[in-house]
């Protein structure tokens, strides 16, 4: 206790005080609920659900009505790609067909992995109807990168003309988008499993090649693509070392699962048009007329 003495008028007296406690004896003051200060912590919030985005327009340019000449699809190609360049607002496109034959080299192809003269692959194809034998191109250098392939009927052809710039402006991750196109197209609806070969390009299954790709991309701006066998005559390539690798094949969807019976370009058309909506958009197709391009 402490003791405190207090004067008054006529004499002294003492009184007691307790001592304080300690700091670490004191007991702390209980504050009502009501008073306490409200809690500084974000309120967890419920989990948003994820919105799927919107579909964007594609315009659809589908010419597998008959196998179309490459100069045709190459000239509505660059038509496409300096339309897109004055305008980048406008939609992206793609284009499918089947060609009439043809082979065609990257631009920095070399002419060894062609085993023909192409004087005389001309003169043994008949012409088209309306143009003259020599009018009838059979070998084509092209702006693509790649070696040497074969078009023909049978093969369904997918050009598309994106701008990456509403996509990503990535070279290497476009041309394994397209891969992975084809790659889900097999396993999701013919059981088949697609795969990719370190430092080569296209889509194989097991040691052949089922589906070419070659690109040219121009500010941005996609052009040439897939070419996928579904019932291409294999003997074409016979006549060229395809892509320039001599020590692995090359096959044809009909021959990997129908054992060479035809297999339905409809459903193959479908099939691609799926996978590529899955990998590219969503998009909303749009049939567009090639005549006004």
């Amino acid at each position: 206790m402490l003791y405190i003495s207090v004067p008054t008028t006529s004499s002294m007296f003492r009184i007691s005080l307790p001592r304080p406690l300690p700091q670490s004896h004191r007991t702390p003051i209980r504050t009502p609920l009501s008073l306490r200060p409200l809690c500084t912590q974000p309120h967890p919030q419920p989990p948003t659900t994820k919105t799927n985005p919107l579909p964007k327009p594609c315009r659809l340019f589908d010419l597998r009505a008959a196998p179309v000449p490459y100069h045709r699809a190459w000239d509505m190609q660059h038509q496409l790609v300096n339309d897109m360049k004055k305008n980048p607002d406008l939609s992206d496109a793609l284009i499918l067909l089947e060609h009439e034959p043809v082979y065609t080299l990257g631009t920095a192809s070399t002419t060894d992995n062609v085993l023909f003269r192409a004087d005389e692959l001309r003169r043994g194809q008949p012409p088209t109807s309306g143009q003259s034998d020599r009018d009838t191109p059979l070998l084509v250098r092209t702006e693509r990168g790649g070696e040497v392939t074969y078009h023909g009927p049978g093969q369904l052809v997918a050009y598309p003309i994106l701008n990456l710039n509403r996509h990503k402006k990535d070279l290497h991750w476009y041309l394994r988008m397209l891969e992975s196109t084809v790659i889900d197209m097999l396993q999701e609806f013919y059981g088949l499993s697609g795969s990719r070969k370190e430092g080569l390009s296209g889509v194989w299954v097991r040691d052949e090649k089922v589906c070419a790709v070659g690109l040219k991309v121009s500010k941005w701006i996609t052009m040439h693509g897939l070419a996928l066998n579904v019932n291409t005559d294999m003997d074409a390539f016979d006549r060229i070392i395809p892509c320039g690798v001599s020590e692995h094949g090359v096959t044809s969807l009909h021959l990997l699962v129908n054992g060479g019976q035809r297999v339905s370009m409809n459903q193959a058309r479908q099939h691609l048009l799926h996978s590529f909506d899955r990998t590219f958009g969503p998009y909303e197709m749009q049939q567009a007329d090639a005549s006004t391009e």
